[in-house]
């Protein structure tokens, strides 16, 4: 049997400010499409977290950062319109053969305009690795 990758969900500061957005909006609007999106955004989370990885790669962008490192996830709460919302990660792996792969949350946000992309990308200059 063949040895699993085991990963555990890191929220970076920024990821953690952006969930926080998400919440403060679905407190102003609850059972409202906020609020539908802040819980189909944990339910990701969730998924991310352990051996589930539901993500598409990034390829180098001209237009951000390098983020050929990251991964997105669309989140959505209605099925019949697009996701609105992408969560952009990265895998550290662990310096131990028996280590945890560290997934880093680097940006929840607005697919429109590519936001989340820029935003990822900035966070990612100023912190490239986390401890």
């Amino acid at each position: 049997m063949t040895n699993s990758l085991r990963i555990k969900v890191y929220l970076s500061p920024g990821a953690r400010a952006d969930l926080q957005r998400l919440n403060q909006r679905a407190l102003k609007n609850p059972r409202g499409k906020e609020e539908a999106l802040l819980e189909a955004s944990i339910v990701m989370l969730h998924r991310l977290n352990g051996r589930r990885h539901p993500t598409k790669p990034l390829d180098y962008n001209l237009h951000f950062a390098d983020l050929s490192d990251c991964d997105t996830t669309y989140v959505g709460a209605d099925p019949y319109e697009k996701p609105p919302l992408r969560i952009v990660s990265r895998d550290i792996r662990p310096s131990r053969p028996d280590g945890i792969t560290r997934r880093e949350i680097v940006a929840i946000g607005a697919r429109q305009d590519s936001k989340v992309y820029r935003i990822a990308g900035q966070r990612l200059v100023l912190q490239p690795h986390v401890a």
